[in-house]
Formats: structure tokens, C-alpha cells, sequence
């Protein structure tokens, strides 16, 4: 660690200068990138609310009829006979 330090006192002081600027910079350069990803950010965080508000403007104006359970008729092999035709065998798959 002592190697780094006498390095740095050990350079010109327009060297470390240079340095300095360089980082500072890098800095300077990340901290604006930063802060246009932030506003990027908000951008897309209106837009999903902006999507989220139109599907349910959409979803309010699909017919919702309620399923009634007591309409439908109960699956049977024997509504599919055909005249001259006689059902042999049924293996229900459950």
C-alpha cells in the first residue's frame, strides 16, 4: 500500500494533475449518464401507468354474461350415435 502512496508523491505534479482531471471526469460523466437513465426511468414508469389505465378501459367494456354451471350438459358418448350407427366401446382417458 506504501508502494502506491510513494508512487503518487514520487510523480510530477502536472502528472497527477492530469490524473485528477481524468477522474474527475469519469465522474462527472457517470453522474450525468445517471441522471438520464433517472429520467428515462420515470418515462417508462408513466408509460406502463399509461398501458395499465387503457387494458382496463378495455377489460370494462368486454361482455362479461356469467357462466351458469346448470346450462351446460354433462359430457356423454351416446350424444355422438349416428343413425345406423351403434357405440361399441368407450374408454374414458380418466
Amino acid at each position: 500500500m506504501d508502494m502506491l502512496f510513494d508512487w503518487w508523491f514520487a510523480t510530477s505534479p502536472r502528472l497527477r494533475q492530469l490524473c485528477w482531471a481524468f477522474w474527475l471526469l469519469m465522474l462527472v460523466t457517470l453522474i450525468f449518464l445517471s441522471s438520464t437513465h433517472q429520467e428515462e426511468s420515470d418515462a417508462l414508469i408513466r408509460l406502463r401507468a399509461s398501458h395499465h389505465q387503457q387494458w382496463a378501459a378495455l377489460y370494462r367494456l368486454v361482455d362479461t354474461t356469467p357462466f351458469s354451471e346448470e346450462k351446460t350438459l354433462p359430457f356423454s358418448p351416446l350424444d355422438f350415435q349416428l343413425s345406423g350407427a351403434q357405440l361399441v366401446s368407450w374408454r374414458p382417458s380418466a
